[in-house]
C-alpha cells in the first residue's frame, strides 16, 4: 500500500491528489494513505445546510479561512494545523463486509490511536466518528465514494486549538462538545507522535504494510 506523508498543505491541492490516487487505483489496484495536516478551512459535506454555518462564507474568507463544498457525507467540519487528517484512497465495494466494515475499521484503527494514549474511544450508534465517554467528541469521519473506490476520510483532534468550531455547527449538532488527545492527557502530544502510533495501527486493523512512502 502506498503512503503519502505531505505534511500542510491547502484542502484544494489535497483534492487533486486524491483524485489522481484514485485514478492510480482504478488503473493498477495500488491502495493510497495521505496523511496531512490542512491550514484552517471549513468544509461541507453533501448533506450540510446554510445553517450550518454560524458566519458568512464570505467573513470567513476575509479571515483566510476556506469554505469549501465537497463530495463527502456528513455536515459541516473543520480543519486546522494540530489536527491529523487521513485520506484513504481504498477499494471498499467488493471488500468483505462492504462499506459498514470499512467504517468499523477506520473507527477502529482510530480507538486503537486513542488506547495507545489511555484514552477511551467509543463509537455512537448511527453517527459516524470516535467520542470519549464524558460525551465529546475527538475524531471525524466523512468519506466520499467513487466508483466504489473511497476518498476524503477522517480527522483526529490531536493538539488543535477548536476556535475555528465555534463558526459551525459541528456534524449537525449544536450541542457538540470537542476534545482532543493532548487536552485528555494533559500534555502537548504533537501530530507528528501521532501519526506515527496512526499507521501502526493502520497496518494492524487493515492487514498491511506500507511499501511506497513519499513526502511533499
Amino acid at each position: 500500500m502506498n503512503l503519502l506523508e505531505l505534511g500542510l498543505l491547502d484542502f484544494s491541492n489535497s483534492l487533486a491528489i486524491q483524485e489522481r490516487c484514485l485514478k492510480k487505483l482504478e488503473e493498477d489496484r495500488q491502495e493510497t494513505l495521505i496523511i496531512l495536516e490542512h491550514p484552517k478551512t471549513i468544509t461541507l459535506g453533501r448533506n450540510s445546510q446554510d445553517s450550518d454555518l454560524k458566519q458568512s462564507a464570505l467573513s470567513l474568507k476575509e479571515n483566510n479561512i476556506e469554505v469549501l463544498k465537497i463530495k463527502r457525507g456528513g455536515r459541516a467540519t473543520c480543519h486546522m494545523p494540530g489536527q491529523l487528517v487521513i485520506y484513504p484512497i481504498m477499494k471498499v465495494i467488493g471488500r468483505s463486509g462492504g462499506l459498514k466494515q470499512f467504517v468499523y475499521d477506520l473507527e477502529e484503527v482510530l480507538i486503537e490511536t486513542l488506547k495507545h494514549y489511555n484514552i477511551q474511544g467509543k463509537r455512537k450508534q448511527n453517527s459516524a466518528g470516535i467520542w470519549l465517554e464524558n460525551g465529546k467528541k475527538i475524531a471525524f469521519i466523512g468519506l466520499g465514494l467513487k466508483k466504489g473506490l473511497s476518498y476524503h476520510g477522517c480527522s483526529l483532534n490531536v493538539e488543535n486549538s477548536f476556535e475555528l468550531f465555534e463558526a459551525i455547527i459541528p456534524c449537525a449538532d449544536p450541542n457538540a462538545k470537542l476534545t482532543s488527545i493532548s487536552y485528555e492527557a494533559g500534555k502537548n502530544i504533537s501530530v507528528d507522535e501521532v501519526k506515527e502510533v496512526y499507521k501502526a495501527k493502520f497496518n494492524t486493523v487493515f492487514k498491511t504494510h506500507f511499501n511506497i512512502t513519499k513526502n511533499k
